[in-house]
């Protein structure tokens, strides 16, 4: 009776390979920045971290719309103080309230605006109309 408890025990330490699962969400990051990890490997801090977040019970489509959230996110996305974008992948999958935070966001009325629109805004935001020359008229 004992030997089967033993053995049921040691199933249960059996780690999962989650490799395809990872790989999944590495390929839908990187449908947003296609340069991005080209080659992942088991060794990299946030391959530990996608398993992580899987092992808490988190799945793929989790993690790919927490990754979909934090692209519609104005803030993330580089309308802020620094104008830098925080989108990095070991940011959305660092731990479970960070997940939770960006699958939120994801379905949030957000709009984000493009770099193009956000330097247009700045020039007019800066632009003084010139003085007026009362010779002219």
């Amino acid at each position: 009776d004992s030997s089967e408890n033993n053995g049921a025990a040691k199933q249960k330490k059996t780690p999962v390979d989650r490799s395809l699962e990872i790989r999944a969400v590495y390929d839908h990051y990187r449908t947003y920045h296609p340069r991005a990890h080209p080659s992942p490997t088991s060794a990299s801090k946030e391959w530990k971290k996608i398993g992580a977040r899987l092992r808490e019970g988190s799945t793929v489509a989790d993690i790919c719309e927490a990754i979909d959230g934090c692209h519609r996110s104005p803030f993330h996305c580089g309308e802020n103080e620094r104008g830098q974008n925080y989108q990095n992948l070991d940011l959305i999958v660092r731990d479970g309230s960070k997940l939770a935070a960006f699958i939120a966001l994801a379905s949030a009325d957000l709009t984000v605006l493009s770099e193009k629109t956000r330097r247009t805004i700045r020039a007019l935001e800066n632009w003084h109309p010139p003085e007026k020359n009362h010779e002219l008229f």
